[in-house]
């Protein structure tokens, strides 16, 4: 580790390569795991105490030992300084990790949301449009001529709802989805959606009122 060689100095003290030796067996930061880090931490803080109480020990009467274990006390010291510094970096960019994560997994869960939404207005589509088929598929029931009665126009295959008083003929439908959308009369589907008042389906007098009840217009 270049903080002390075997042999080279006598007289430094066990304590110091002991010291050399804990800072020697640390593991790099540079690819722990968070856990690891915890554990990376606290062997630093722990090496930290000793070479603190080895810079502070002053017993020997050799300046060539002394001279020698204040090296080693700084070169421990940088040594530990570095690993703090990776640990630190090493928790943020798992932090950045973590973040990462979590915004494509937000990413995800909406466009799945978007996609049951579509999937969700394409079934109400094909509803109304199967129930506009079966509406024109079935044939007009008989009726008994009225003597003196003028010629009628024909009937359309789905007769529109009946105005309510004041003119309020907007229908305000609940799909099977549960969203309540209101359709304006010429619109696509204003002929085939019949209002039915016991699911909470109702006719507006204006666009304006069913917004303010939480309906949105039809897209066709």
């Amino acid at each position: 580790m270049g903080f002390f060689e075997p042999g080279a100095v006598c007289g430094v003290p066990a304590e110091a390569q002991a010291a050399a030796e804990s800072a020697g067996a640390i593991k790099d930061p540079a690819s722990a795991s968070e856990d690891e880090l915890q554990t990376i931490a606290g062997e630093s803080a722990s090496v930290g105490l000793l070479v603190a109480a080895l810079a502070a020990k002053n017993d020997h009467t050799s300046s060539h030992v002394r001279a020698a274990q204040a090296a080693m006390v700084r070169g421990l010291q940088q040594h530990l300084s570095g690993i703090d510094t990776k640990v630190t970096e090493r928790r943020s960019a798992i932090e950045q990790e973590k973040a990462a994560v979590a915004k494509a997994a937000e990413e995800e869960r909406q466009a799945q949301a978007a996609e049951e939404q579509r999937q969700a207005e394409a079934a109400e589509v094909k509803r109304q449009e199967e129930a506009a088929r079966k509406k024109g598929a079935t044939p007009p029931a008989p009726s008994r001529p009225a003597p003196r009665a003028p010629a009628a126009p024909a009937a359309p295959a789905a007769p529109a709802a009946p105005a309510e008083p004041g003119g309020c003929v907007i229908k305000g439908n609940i799909n099977s989805s549960g969203e309540r959308i209101y359709h304006v009369p010429g619109g696509q589907f204003y002929d085939v959606t019949e209002i039915t008042p016991s699911k909470g389906e109702r006719m507006f007098c204006s666009a304006a009122e069913a917004v303010a009840a939480g309906w949105r217009a039809s897209k066709r």
